[in-house]
């Protein structure tokens, strides 16, 4: 069942190089976009890859309740508490990504792949994603671990300046 699994995801990732999804960037001036860069010199690969992300309001109370949060150093990003739940961190979410990889045919598919992946899923849960998850999840080759290394440069290149507050 595991092979079958596995060929189905080497499968998609061939189709994603073939036609890749979310290939660009988003256009100037965009709100709420961090960037993030990794190339592997000696492989001449290079990826850049693009988070929109948005803050759903607090299920509690509508985010009613929303002050200002010092925890971070970033101008990009306004952190919030809730006063009224008193939540913080669990409410930003990535809502679109953008990629533009140059390079080997395995870094545009998990390119692909990975944009749409991190669709709508949490910032911390992007975050924590290891090379080994990005093999794992998209079907990637051993002999591609270098893309999915670069794909995890590129989060923490984007991500960790400003929601750094939000790692365990």
């Amino acid at each position: 069942m595991a092979e079958r699994l596995r060929v189905a995801n080497i499968d998609a990732l061939i189709a994603h190089y073939q036609r890749p999804k979310n290939w660009g960037s988003f256009p100037d001036g965009t709100e709420r976009v961090l960037t993030g860069i990794d190339k592997v010199e000696c492989y001449n690969d290079f990826l850049a890859l693009q988070f929109k992300w948005a803050m759903l309001p607090c299920p509690e109370c509508s985010g009613a309740g929303k002050v200002p949060n010092a925890a971070s150093d970033s101008e990009d990003i306004e952190f919030v508490n809730c006063a009224n739940c008193h939540e913080f961190g669990t409410r930003y979410y990535i809502e679109a990504v953008r990629h533009v990889s140059v390079g080997c045919g395995w870094l545009i598919a998990v390119a692909s792949w990975f944009s749409e992946y991190a669709e709508c899923r949490r910032v911390e849960e992007i975050m924590k994603l290891t090379v080994d998850d990005i093999i794992n999840l998209s079907g990637l080759p051993w002999a591609g671990a270098h893309c999915a290394s670069l794909v995890r440069g590129a989060i923490r290149d984007a991500l960790d300046p400003g929601f750094s507050c939000l790692k365990d």
